[in-house]
């Protein structure tokens, strides 16, 4: 490197270290590296985070033994949810000090509407960080944050990724579930049953002996004797994954209790080999507006979806696709002649 090339870099440098001071000196800014200090650098050791904010609500993820998180102590947390959340925590980094002008409006708005956030380290009693998030600035390019007993806050943001952090920060218990309603695979299902309560002539019960084998039975419990088993084994493969496509948001809570009063299309009822059950029920989803079919006959419910009432307590959009391979004929399970 010739001489004339370092003297440039020395003067590229000095200039850019004047720069800086004067413009943190005419917008009155104060930047503190430890009041800047939000990130969580090893994100492994995270074991518990505390989300509340203003409108009481409040969000607890736990890390429990298996390496999973679980919310508010009920339900496993969905893998991307979490992920994001912690790559946030991780990568957090200052976009730019608050000037003094904006600190008192800053800090009010954070008093009024920020949310607070706890992070705990390898299971300790107390946060190894705890810091409020406020708004995003009027760019929407980062959110103001302020660590608990500081006096400054910050924009905060994360290098690479245009927006702010506040969508990041899931406040909505829903949103951190798991949309999964089966997850078993054969040898982990005890016993099946599928009712119709319209046409119980097609009903079924599939139930696995202690030697491993299934014996399924009609409606009548009679056991179906000519069982192909070729097609049972790749029903019951079925269960690995059968998913739910979203929590009903869009109606009231006393319209939906009106569906523990109608009378299903289907139930299914699942129970493990650890004696846990899960049901569901579906019912018809009425549409809004009117609708035709192709041949111009009015159709009164959605036929892409339908409800699902999980363990009689929370009501789910189903997808008829995911659950028609399941609704069949217990007929479907004999032997065909060849």
């Amino acid at each position: 490197m010739n001489r004339s090339t370092v003297l440039g870099i020395i003067v590229i440098v000095v200039l850019g270290v004047a720069a800086a001071y004067f413009y943190f000196q005419k917008s009155g800014s104060t930047f503190d590296k430890d009041e800047s200090n939000f990130a969580i650098e090893d994100t492994a050791a995270v074991t518990k985070i505390y989300l509340a904010d203003k409108k009481d609500r409040e969000i607890l993820l736990e890390r429990q033994t298996t390496g999973k998180w679980k919310v508010n102590k009920a339900y496993e947390v969905r893998k991307d949810v979490m992920n994001t959340l912690l790559s946030t925590l991780k990568n957090v980094t200052v976009k730019a000090p608050v000037s003094k002008n904006a600190r008192e409006k800053v800090i009010k708005n954070i008093a009024s509407d920020g949310l607070k956030v706890e992070v705990y380290l390898n299971d300790e009693a107390t946060p190894q960080k705890t810091y409020y998030l406020g708004t995003a600035d009027q760019f929407h390019s980062g959110s103001f944050m302020l660590l608990e007993g500081a006096e400054n806050p910050y924009l905060m943001h994360i290098e690479g990724a245009y927006g702010y952090l506040n969508p990041r920060y899931v406040m909505h218990e829903p949103d951190y579930r798991k949309n999964v309603i089966f997850a078993h695979s054969p040898e982990a299902i005890k016993q099946l049953f599928i009712s119709y309560p319209e046409y119980e002539n097609k009903a079924f019960s599939i139930t696995q002996t202690d030697r491993g084998d299934f014996v399924v039975k009609n409606g009548n419990e009679v056991q179906v004797l000519d069982l192909d088993t070729a097609f049972l084994n790749s029903y019951l493969a079925q269960y690995k994954m059968v998913n739910f496509e979203s929590f009903e948001k869009t109606k009231d809570p006393q319209y939906l209790d009106t569906l523990t009063t109608k009378t299903p299309d289907f139930i299914i009822g699942l129970t493990d080999t650890n004696k846990i059950t899960t049901t569901v029920k579906a019912f018809k989803k009425p549409v809004d507006g009117d609708f035709t079919n192709l041949f111009g006959d009015s159709i009164d419910y959605d036929m892409d979806r339908m409800y699902g009432l999980i363990n009689n307590e929370e009501v789910v959009i189903i997808q008829y696709y995911v659950f028609d391979p399941l609704t069949i004929d217990v007929k479907e399970f004999m032997s065909k002649p060849e």
